[in-house]
């Protein structure tokens, strides 16, 4: 789903009212009632409890009337806090104003007030929704405004924001001040820049987008480099599989990791790529560790390379890799092979020599940080995964000044070595050559534990070996992993669940979507 900016959206309405007859009023009641929809349904138990809608004296503000007449009419006790003088309402605003008077409490609020007079207002109510400013607000909340919005974050209610929560700024994702810091924001048409931006995640809370009806035709026109990966990307892409479909037509992942001490992360390599629904999986083992990982693993096979008795891959592994490639589909490359000195001679040797897609993690990383020449020569499409760290040994560039533009770090990246990059995270952002991003809308802090990554290569790998491009391949597989990260923390905790139960996790996303 494309990304715009807050001003690219409003031209996108305004096209829906002149050019398509859609009236102003017919979008926003779209737009108030899809807010309500969902959030009924993710906190139905609390909205059960009451409602208060905030409301600003705008467009927000009149989405914001619509969702309190549809809490209304299906019983569930709500008022709205008005900040502005029903005086000022217009258009739109004003006529959903004028339907709820009658039917729902409004107080009003337009002059200076402390935060505890706030608070008071919102009695016993399990949610607020915050529809205070829209997109085009952009300077920094301030007086009632600021107070307000320091007694919403302070109010310990689940918070919905009705577009953006406000105060964000729209196509930077910078706080201008203070912000609303909601659980559920509901924008609609398409998501804004602004949501995808790492500054944005601690006020964004879940991202989810309405459809009003803006015509396809005038979305399809739009120019944008800029994409956010929600559920119905992945239900557009993800392949179906015929009914005599057999092993053979989901490719086959050849995967070089582990070393000593750090088997296990081409064990979970594996399990990933075959939850994933690769169709055969090879772990190229050292040969001096074999007995291990054959009694580690039971679907997926094993092949011992040359290792000099050393527990580990070096420029005498090349030969025994190349011949067990010849019938493979794609490689998952990196993760605990280490970073001995003759381990990163061989991944720049044998960089130079494979032709199928790779996917490198990790050590396999730190291993060509010194040298990243070998991503101009690859005759082959790569993929790199690098968390912040790893990205840093990449760059030559602080971890922090990565952090702060995440999104041109990436870009700048796959545009000069010429391949796909997966900057993970929060706000995953998945880069290519040609200057397309896209960042990703899943997972949460349970999945900062080790293997992680491990999982993430699994997925990627298993994706390119059954067929799919590089960069959809780094794209659906950061979804699917924060997907089934946030799955396990709703079904079982917001942390402590393992690496490999995010892979055992996989299939039920298959059984969602298909």
């Amino acid at each position: 789903m494309k990304l715009v900016t807050a001003d690219k959206m409003r031209e996108l309405d305004n096209l829906t009212i002149e050019k398509h007859g859609v009236p102003g009023i017919v979008l926003m009641e779209r737009a108030g009632k899809g807010a309500f929809d969902l959030l009924l349904k993710c906190f139905t138990e609390e909205a059960k409890a009451g409602i208060v809608v905030v409301c600003g004296g705008g467009n927000n503000g009149g989405d914001g009337f619509v969702l309190a007449r549809y809490a209304h009419e299906n019983s569930i006790p709500v008022k709205i806090i008005l900040l502005a003088k029903p005086t000022t309402l217009k258009g739109a605003a004003l006529e959903n104003y004028q339907k709820i008077t009658d039917k729902v409490p409004v107080e009003l609020l337009s002059d200076a007030a402390n935060a505890q007079q706030v608070t008071e207002r919102f009695g016993n109510a399990g949610c607020i929704v915050d529809a205070i400013f829209g997109t085009g607000f952009r300077r920094e909340a301030d007086g009632l405004y600021k107070v307000v919005i320091e007694a919403i974050n302070n109010a310990n209610r689940r918070i919905i924001a009705i577009d953006i929560p406000s105060g964000l700024n729209p196509d930077t994702g910078e706080a201008m001040g203070c912000a609303v810091r909601a659980d559920l924001t509901v924008t609609f048409g398409l998501p804004k820049i602004g949501q995808a931006m790492y500054a944005a995640g601690g006020c964004l809370g879940r991202l989810e987008v309405v459809d009003i009806g803006i015509p396809q035709e005038e979305i399809k026109r739009i120019k944008s480099n800029a994409e956010i990966f929600i559920i119905d990307d992945l239900r557009q892409l993800i392949k179906p599989r015929k009914w005599d479909a057999h092993k053979g037509n989901f490719g086959h992942l050849m995967i070089i990791a582990g070393s000593h001490g750090k088997t296990g992360a081409a064990v979970m390599i594996a399990a990933a790529a075959l939850r994933t629904g690769a169709g055969l999986v090879t772990l190229a083992a050292p040969k001096s560790l074999g007995a291990i990982f054959e009694a580690k693993t039971t679907e997926a096979m094993t092949v011992n390379i040359e290792d000099k008795r050393k527990g580990f891959f070096g420029p005498g592994s090349i030969k025994n890799l190349m011949k067990a490639l010849e019938d493979k589909n794609a490689i998952a490359l990196g993760p605990g092979i280490g970073t001995d000195p003759d381990t990163a001679s061989f991944m720049k040797k044998f960089l130079e020599r494979i032709k199928m897609p790779a996917v490198i993690d990790a050590d396999g990383l730190n291993c060509i940080s010194k040298d990243l020449s070998i991503l101009k020569k690859a005759k082959t499409p790569l993929i790199l995964t690098p968390h912040p760290g790893e990205m840093s040994r990449l760059c030559k560039i602080p971890k922090e000044k990565i952090q702060n533009d995440r999104i041109k770090t990436a870009l700048d990246f796959s545009k000069k070595y010429g391949c796909i990059l997966v900057l993970k995270g929060a706000r995953t952002v998945t880069s290519s050559p040609e200057g397309i991003y896209t960042v990703n809308t899943t997972g949460n802090p349970g999945m900062a534990t080790g293997g992680m990554g491990d999982i993430l290569t699994g997925i990627i790998g298993s994706l390119l070996a059954q067929g799919y491009s590089a960069y959809d391949a780094a794209r659906i597989g950061a979804f699917v992993h924060g997907f089934s990260a946030d799955r396990l923390a709703r079904n079982y905790g917001p942390f402590g669940y393992l690496a490999t139960e995010v892979a055992d996790e996989i299939p039920g996303i298959w059984k969602e979507i298909i």
